[in-house]
């Protein structure tokens, strides 16, 4: 009465909702600074593209990302989103949908070769394991690759399934010149494709098996011939051609290490192997018993394939010779459609039907478990929370005037918009060192540098030193920006390359330090003003948000002959945000004018903090835990004749 459902689309859809959940709310690790350097060497091959960047900086890049990446750029600037970060942000998210549906392209590939079992398998091996989530979660070329060659070695396996297979290879055979202008390497893929689109061409012709194999060949003549003529068409590229043609694609270490690196998708390879030899074992027993198996060709095919793009992956490099896992992930596509099919098969063994499930169940567990628990700890540790980069880079925005800092190579892009993507408020200039000591602070200042950003460890290597400690004591300590809590990216001390001219240790109630300020005279005249600036810290979040007050009073008495009021720190950061005990707070300049007719002597400048509702003041103390009152007095102001 009721027709019955397939469960294979249902569990299917599961796996797919899985792999979207530990890719897509990762997406924007790290942002708006974008310490992942291909992406913004891409983006700003999308600006070379439209004009707006160094045209030299193309190349001969394949154009098909490149045109996504404008596509992109353009449509967020037309929504008034410019810039670096958001276009990454949108692209990593095209780039985890991409790579979520290769989870399933690949499943329903196991699935046509043998059932529902394979078709789970693998595309739960896709789903969970972390070198495929760790790729999907980048704004370059190779997550869109994925589907494509998922859909590519899909088409390629129906062209050999139906009867009219050779629209499906045709098909396979179209898909795969789309990728080639993604990465140009993937010629490979024209391999399923055009082997199935061959024998359906010969087999209706009846073209006998060694005049297809002389077809094979003169297609292999021609793949020669184009790349001959590449080799002569660009000749600043014929010593590349030559080193790969004569050494590298017979170089068997690099292949083997290309071979394992691929059969990481599911752990230790030796289980990989196992598992894929009993799977082996499983299809032959099946087939002499004449128990359903999948077709030999297609299986022959994906071996041959995942081989070959191990061999070109190994061979043509575009720089060193480590190997790229997003590269081999390719291969990994391959290799997980033949694991899901070993999988089916072995699970068909079971002497009794009804102990499949659970011995699917079993082996599923045992191989799957340990991705999913390497996958959750790799995304938690390596793309949650805030980078130090923003953190710092917004820090300053608020907190010290604009000027130019020293960094080293680790927050080389950390001041700098077109690489490191943060948007800013104010202009930050920045200077390398690999070392701050090579010159005196004083040769520093006199260069125009105001700020110096060291990371940890070089801090500690100074601290371990009476040279480093002694040069670090001459600078202003402005905030550590040093777990916890944990952050991204590297940590670091702040800097400002002088201290403040007057240093006090005087407490405002129970949190508050003055620790320092500057003055901008000593004795003034009647209708000259005396500017300050205040240095503060805290051992903990204060009670409330406090204003603060400097008067100018007599020395006899608290009469109150000029004043100024304000905001302790910058009007962003009220007393309640002050929660920070490595962090010294700078105050704007408070600027007291000497009345006209004030008589020529000595006044007290008074400082105190208040709570600007209730006007009730902090109490004060002195570094000894004395009381001051309620105002600290700050200086003796002369105020001389005209």
């Amino acid at each position: 009465m009721f027709k019955r459902v397939s469960l294979f689309p249902v569990g299917l859809l599961l796996i797919v909702v899985l792999a979207g959940l530990l890719r897509l709310p990762y997406t924007g690790w790290g942002l708006p600074y974008v310490e992942y350097p291909d992406e913004t060497h891409l983006y700003y091959h999308g600006q070379a593209y439209r004009g707006l960047y160094d045209a030299s900086y193309t190349g001969i890049y394949p154009p098909a990302f490149i045109w996504l990446n404008v596509a992109i750029q353009q449509t967020l600037e037309a929504q008034g989103q410019p810039g670096l970060a958001p276009t990454v942000q949108a692209l990593r998210v095209l780039a985890a949908v991409a790579n979520t549906i290769t989870a399933a392209l690949i499943g329903m590939a196991a699935y046509r070769l043998a059932g529902t079992a394979a078709g789970w398998m693998a595309a739960a091996g896709w789903a969970l394991a972390p070198v495929a989530v760790e790729h999907a979660l980048y704004a370059i070329p190779e997550p869109f690759l994925y589907p494509l060659v998922g859909l590519c070695l899909l088409l390629a396996i129906e062209g050999w399934l139906r009867s009219d297979g050779w629209r499906w290879s045709l098909a396979s055979l179209l898909v795969a010149a789309l990728t080639i202008l993604l990465e140009y390497r993937m010629f490979v893929l024209l391999v399923p494709g055009g082997l199935t689109f061959g024998w359906y061409a010969a087999r209706g012709r009846n073209i006998p098996l060694r005049r297809w194999l002389l077809l094979l060949t003169a297609v292999l003549a021609a793949g020669t011939l184009v790349v001959t003529g590449v080799f002569f068409a660009l000749p600043r590229y014929q010593t590349w051609l030559v080193r790969i043609l004569l050494f590298d694609l017979w170089n068997l270490t690099s292949l083997s290490d290309h071979l394992g690196d691929a059969l990481r998708f599911i752990g230790p390879p030796i289980l990989v192997i196992a598992v894929l030899a009993g799977g082996g074992v499983g299809w032959w027993i099946s087939r002499q018993r004449g128990l359903p198996h999948p077709p030999p060709a297609p299986l022959a095919i994906l071996i041959g394939m995942f081989l070959l793009v191990c061999w070109v992956m190994s061979a043509i490099r575009w720089s060193g010779d480590l190997v790229r896992s997003k590269n081999v992930l390719i291969a990994s596509e391959v290799g997980l459609i033949l694991f899901g099919i070993a999988f089916a098969q072995i699970i068909r063994l079971a002497p009794r039907r009804w102990l499949r499930p659970a011995l699917a169940l079993l082996l599923a567990a045992v191989l799957l478990v340990p991705q999913a628990q390497a996958a959750a700890e790799m995304l938690q540790g390596s793309f949650t929370g805030v980078s130090w980069h923003v953190i710092i880079r917004q820090w300053a925005d608020v907190n010290v005037p604009p000027d130019t800092v020293i960094v080293y190579p680790v927050h080389g892009s950390t001041f700098n918009p077109f690489w490191g993507g943060i948007p800013h408020r104010y202009w930050f200039d920045w200077w390398p060192t690999t070392d701050i000591m090579e010159h005196s602070l004083e040769e520093w200042r006199a260069q125009g540098m105001a700020y110096a950003l060291i990371p940890i460890p070089q801090h500690r290597a100074m601290e371990r030193s009476a040279a480093g400690q002694a040069y670090l004591h001459q600078m202003l300590r402005l905030r550590d920006f040093v777990h916890p809590p944990v952050r991204r990216a590297a940590e670091a001390v702040f800097y400002r390359l002088w201290r403040m001219e007057v240093e006090t240790d005087v407490r405002f109630g129970d949190a508050i330090r003055l620790v320092g300020y500057d003055r901008s005279a000593e004795a003034v005249a009647p209708d000259d003003s005396l500017t300050l600036r205040f240095y503060w810290n805290v051992s903990q979040t204060p009670a409330d948000n406090y204003s603060l007050f400097v008067h100018l009073v007599p020395m006899n008495e608290y009469t109150v002959l000029a004043q100024a009021d304000g905001a302790p720190a910058v009007t962003e950061r009220p007393t309640l945000t002050w929660n920070e005990p490595s962090e010294t707070l700078i105050s704007p300049p408070f600027t007291v004018t000497v009345p006209a007719d004030l008589s020529p002597g000595e006044y007290r400048v008074m400082v105190g903090l208040y709570n600007f509702q209730s006007g009730a003041r902090l109490p004060v103390f002195d570094a000894s835990g004395a009381p001051l009152g309620d105002a600290l007095p700050l200086m003796i102001l002369s105020v001389n004749p005209t």
